[in-house]
């Protein structure tokens, strides 16, 4: 009886390492982690039913063919909940290269998905796509493609461009009209700065991640090419702001409307808030019109600035530990 457990036990234990050995293959394959998607707060169950549907369906596309490891939001929560309980010193178990995830918004008479690869080397997101409406068998064999297209690559820093982490919109607590607003604005300055051919974009994962991200980076579970732990530094910030202004006696559409951008570079020469006012049913143009002033002051942002200026801390700090 003894050997028979034993036997039974030994098989257990092949079966389950034939089902993870590839997430410990090291760089055997490249790793990609679909995320759960996201959605506005107040998204109807359908939205969110459709949206976890796309999610599955992509990552079993992308599945197929063997090119890649695919984690995919199950998996992701079925390894999180286990570190969670684990004891003693853990070892990473995943080697990725890129982040996938689905952003619905539905502040539009037809919701609004954007699907984003992020390079986890860089921090930068190497592909995005936008469907507008109900998104179609069709439109996963497009988003597959995209995705297969962006990860090879993953782990390539192209020279000369003016690295910029977008912050998001704040202070929209507050004001929860301005909130459906808020969320436009973000996804439109996040795909006018991914189409930028002086921009490289950068996600930032400490401040906007969602908590399967932070998880993976605070827990060990994520290693980044060259054993790094850490995403590169940004040469500058964008902030957003909207704001609603005095609409006493006015409807909504006439109501007026603030929208602040705030670039900050890595030196802290420039951090002054740029507005650009005008009424909510204008809300369209006003985004352009903000992003036109901010693409002016992007041309001031020097390229590497971010490395120079870490350089003169670390020259500092070493001046102040040989003065002490």
């Amino acid at each position: 009886m003894f050997q028979r457990d034993r036997i039974i036990l030994f098989l257990t234990f092949v079966y389950i390492f034939s089902l993870t050995s590839d997430l410990f293959a090291g760089d055997a394959k490249q790793a990609v982690v679909v995320l759960p998607p996201v959605f506005p707060s107040g998204a109807s169950a359908e939205i969110q039913k459709e949206s976890d549907a796309v999610c599955d369906l992509l990552s079993e596309e992308l599945s197929k063919g063997g090119t890649i490891q695919v984690v995919n939001r199950t998996e992701l929560k079925r390894l999180l909940d286990e570190r969670k309980i684990a004891t003693g010193k853990q070892k990473k178990i995943i080697s990725y290269s890129a982040m996938i995830r689905l952003e619905v918004t539905t502040s539009q008479e037809k919701p609004i998905a954007v699907l984003r690869v992020i390079d986890l080397s860089s921090g930068s997101v190497l592909d995005s796509v936008t469907i507008k409406g109900k998104v179609l068998l069709a439109d996963i064999g497009k988003m597959k493609q995209l995705c297969l297209a962006a990860i090879k690559k993953a782990g390539v820093i192209e020279s000369g461009k003016v690295r910029i982490r977008a912050l998001g919109v704040k202070d929209t607590e507050k004001e929860v009209r301005m909130k459906p607003f808020a969320h436009k604005l973000n996804i439109a300055f996040n795909l006018a700065l991914g189409q930028s051919k002086k921009v490289m974009l950068m996600q930032h994962l400490e401040a906007s991640s969602s908590m399967e991200e932070s998880l993976l980076l605070l827990m060990g579970l994520s290693q980044l090419p060259g054993n790094r732990q850490f995403v590169p530094q940004a040469d500058a910030t964008i902030e957003l702001r909207v704001k609603e202004g005095d609409g006493i006696g006015k409807t909504f559409q006439e109501t007026p409307i603030i929208i602040s951008v705030r670039l900050v570079d890595a030196k802290q020469q420039n951090n002054k808030w740029i507005e650009t006012t005008g009424k909510v049913k204008e809300f369209d143009a006003l985004i352009k019109q903000a992003w036109d002033k901010l693409s002016k002051s992007l041309d001031i942002i020097e390229p590497g600035s971010a490395t120079v200026v870490l350089k003169e801390m670390q020259l500092r700090r070493k001046q102040a530990e040989a003065e002490y």
